[in-house]
């Protein structure tokens, strides 16, 4: 059996609390290497996006996708870019279906996206990336 750990930060049930360490969730694969999707948790992974160079959001996203444990959302929350840029962030949706945007006609500031980002999510877990970030594989 292989072990997988993720490193991520903890809001259960969609109550955000500021946790006081990260916490570690263990993943394990059976024998044949395939993960059981009906025992693995989904983490939703809530990146506020706004006025963050392009080649840096490209990285943290691609950074996510590439993640070994695929039980993943991925929402993304335009926090009041202007139009092109909104268009750019747009476009990750085809990339990946478990990507979802969300966008803010105005910006307002960090914490409003990020709640943004956990309202909209569907996932047993919450785990914040913000977009000038790269996530390395565990």
């Amino acid at each position: 059996m292989k072990n997988y750990s993720v490193k991520v930060i903890i809001a259960t049930h969609k109550k955000y609390q500021m946790p006081s360490d990260d916490m570690y969730l263990p993943l394990h694969v059976g024998a044949e290497g395939k993960k059981d999707a009906d025992k693995l948790p989904k983490v939703a992974i809530i990146i506020p996006i706004y006025n963050v160079e392009h080649t840096l959001v490209e990285n943290c996203i691609n950074s996510v996708i590439v993640q070994t444990y695929k039980e993943i959302e991925i929402v993304l929350v335009d926090d009041g870019n202007d139009k092109d840029y909104a268009e750019f962030i747009e476009r990750f949706k085809r990339i990946d279906n478990r990507i979802s945007v969300y966008r803010h006609e105005q910006n307002q500031g960090l914490y409003q996206a990020r709640m943004s980002g956990v309202k909209h999510s569907n996932s047993d877990y919450i785990a914040f990336v913000d977009a000038d970030d790269t996530i390395l594989n565990l």
